[in-house]
């Protein structure tokens, strides 16, 4: 497949349930494709993966939509800056493995003291993929603590 056709390649979930018309490089505008990833990501931030842990042998395993998904944290103290800086590592992990369209990612904790009490916030960025060449993006994501369902927006 050539490089071009493999960089504008949708997610899984982009695949599963996404439109019937797989995208091609004179349909992808960046915004279109900037706006299926924050879908994605938000898909990827609101599962969570199985408690039970993918056995080394079962290599093909290890890149299905078994392990998909973040950790659960709900027993996290987000008060401790090193649970939430793990919940940053988990979140960067599972975006590199479940969505090929953003690379060099990074996920940087933007919690205060103030706002610790309502939500988390945490921002996502990258390089997108988009042929002819990677463009840089952010996204927000805030995590609502009453509901524990991760909202994503497109900066």
């Amino acid at each position: 497949m050539p490089d071009e056709v493999k960089r504008l390649w949708p997610s899984a979930v982009d695949t599963i349930f996404g439109p019937e018309i797989p995208v091609s490089a004179v349909q992808a505008r960046a915004d279109v494709v900037q706006a299926q990833v924050r879908n994605s990501l938000e898909n990827i931030l609101n599962s969570r993966l199985s408690p039970v842990s993918v056995p080394p042998h079962l290599g093909q395993v290890r890149k299905s939509i078994r392990v998909f998904g973040i950790p659960d944290f709900t027993a996290y103290g987000f008060d401790n800056f090193e649970q939430r800086k793990e919940l940053c590592h988990a979140i960067r992990e599972a975006i590199l493995s479940s969505e090929p369209r953003l690379t060099k990612v990074r996920v940087e904790d933007q919690n205060t003291s103030e706002n610790l009490s309502r939500q988390l916030q945490f921002r996502i960025s990258g390089d997108l993929q988009i042929y002819p060449e990677a463009r840089a993006v952010s996204y927000d994501s805030r995590l609502d603590r009453a509901t524990y369902v991760f909202r994503v927006i497109g900066r």
